[in-house]
């Protein structure tokens, strides 16, 4: 019998709770983390290098989607002039 996974990291865990509300079997915890995994390993250095120029800006995801969009907007704005 396999080991069972340690706990999966919150964000890890709400993938796959939808993956399960969407009817994806193939989304298993296995394939999240590598998501996970692939994401961190080719993106945030990416990022990285985004705030390194002073060129990133970060937005508080947390709230309704209403909330955030306006936040979005807040910080985009600049940009639009």
């Amino acid at each position: 019998m396999p080991l069972p996974l340690p706990p999966l990291p919150p964000v890890q865990a709400r993938c796959l709770e939808r993956s399960k509300a969407s009817g994806r079997t193939d989304d298993s915890a296995e394939t999240v983390s590598r998501r996970a995994r692939t994401f961190k390993n080719q993106s945030m250095p990416v990022i990285d290098e985004v705030s390194t120029r002073g060129l990133l800006t970060k937005v508080d995801g947390a709230g309704d989607v209403d909330a955030v969009f306006a936040k979005c907007s807040e910080a985009i704005a600049p940009l639009a002039k």
